[in-house]
């Protein structure tokens, strides 16, 4: 988990610490090791707890004070004053008194921790202060579902079925799941904590294959918001056109998978279609784009391209800036070794050369 997390996780923190986008997703046949590799154990971290430490490493000192930036609800932050801040501040904590956030604090702090830190390079010198936000969210069936919908609500029954929500484009042309809670969090801990309330809701199933068999695929994301510090007066810059949004994104995809193999019927047969059906639009996407930068560089700038397929699914759709080059992806290959697996895992290591080839 260190070296995988050191070669794949560490690199896009030290990018989002300098102010640029990235997505990380792992991709495999159901049972292959996906979750593990992103969620871990508390004696084994994966991918997530880590990269939620070393940030934190890294910018812990530059925190502005909680609730001072806060999400507009477009996609974007406003600065608030002192006065709003704190009598935010009081009726969160007035809140987190209830239900179990404070044994969801204690499981998180119970797990080893990453020491990495990144370099904050030539933002060093500035005078900057920052919040991190979290979110997780859930493609299922064809629909986006908020993981902490409820989250922060005192004494509320989690609801049998939660609320889809859409997809948007924000004025910067970024797309984003609308109206999914962000969550302002201080430290590693607490952000793991988040994900723990939201893992609580997420969908999983036993198979023939796999007993806690993911059935959706969930995207945490990680928003880094830095502004502007007056060190005069001790506070943000109230200029809300000087805040730079960064992002990470951490995607455990649910795992492609035969009916005749895992025994699926009903709705765990609808759910594997869908699923199946969002990995293959995945797959064309990524050979679009690999044709197209195939016909740009032979015949130029003017050469004809094939359109990419986003929109054939929710989980390509909301990642469509990623894959045309706001910011860098990267994709961890879980392999199942069972003999069983053979021609499945071959089609995934295909996908993986083909992938491997898109700049």
């Amino acid at each position: 988990q260190s070296e995988v997390f050191s070669s794949a996780g560490l690199p896009l923190v030290e990018e989002l610490v300098q102010g640029r986008n990235g997505l990380l997703f792992t991709y495999g046949v159901t049972g292959s090791g996906k979750s593990f590799t992103m969620q871990g154990h508390p004696d084994n971290p994966g991918l997530l707890p880590r990269c939620l430490d070393s940030l934190f490493n890294s910018v812990g000192s530059r925190l502005a004070k909680k609730f001072v930036i806060q999400p507009d609800r477009c996609n974007g932050f406003d600065i608030h004053s002192e006065a709003e801040a704190m009598m935010e501040r009081q009726r969160v904590e007035l809140e987190r008194r209830h239900g179990g956030w404070r044994q969801l604090e204690a499981e998180a702090a119970s797990r080893i921790r990453e020491s990495a830190r990144v370099p904050l390079g030539e933002l060093e010198g500035d005078a900057f202060g920052c919040a991190v936000f979290v979110s997780y969210v859930e493609i299922y069936n064809k629909l986006a579902y908020d993981l902490l919908e409820d989250f922060g609500v005192p004494g509320q029954v989690l609801r049998a079925e939660p609320t889809s929500r859409a997809l948007r484009e924000d004025a910067r042309r970024n797309m984003y799941v609308s109206g999914a809670l962000e969550v302002e969090c201080r430290s590693g801990d607490e952000a793991f904590a988040v994900f723990l309330k939201g893992c609580a809701r997420r969908q999983v199933a036993q198979t023939a294959l796999n007993a806690e068999s993911s059935r959706s695929h969930s995207v945490f994301t990680i928003r880094l918001v830095r502004g502007c510090y007056d060190c005069r007066l001790g506070e943000m810059v109230p200029d809300k056109s000087l805040l730079h949004v960064s992002q990470l994104c951490l995607v455990d995809l649910a795992g492609s998978e035969r009916s005749l193999r895992t025994g699926n019927a009903g709705s765990r047969l609808r759910e594997a279609s869908n699923i199946n059906n969002s990995l293959l639009v995945l797959k064309r996407c990524i050979e679009a784009l690999r044709e197209n930068q195939r016909a740009v560089s032979a015949g130029g700038a003017n050469a004809a391209t094939k359109i990419v397929p986003y929109r054939e699914s929710k989980m390509t759709q909301l990642f469509k800036n990623f894959f045309d080059g706001d910011g860098s992806v990267k994709m961890v290959l879980c392999v199942n070794r069972n003999a069983e697996e053979v021609e499945e895992t071959a089609n995934v290591l295909k996908f993986a050369e083909m992938a491997s080839e898109v700049q």
